[in-house]
């Protein structure tokens, strides 16, 4: 795990924003609204990677990631 300061860390924070940006541009803007890649709490640079090749390789399959709010009945509540 690299910290939150390292050069490991700013590298792959960007390669995911890039990947990010791209999922947006192919399935919306609110595509990722209930899409969780990682803990938010524990979230480290392998994780990062990780969650940038899921959207690459969704956006490589034309097939978007499940984006279903937990509670369909309430949408608007983000858990």
């Amino acid at each position: 795990m690299e910290g939150i300061n390292s050069q490991a860390w700013r590298d792959n924070l960007r390669l995911y924003k890039q990947a990010e940006k791209e999922y947006f541009i192919t399935f919306g803007a609110e595509s990722l609204d209930y899409v969780y890649l990682w803990d938010p709490l524990h979230v480290d640079s392998d994780d990062l990677v990780a969650g940038a090749k899921k959207l690459r390789d969704a956006i490589r399959t034309g097939v978007p990631l499940d984006n279903t709010p937990p509670n369909p009945d309430m949408p608007e509540i983000i858990y």
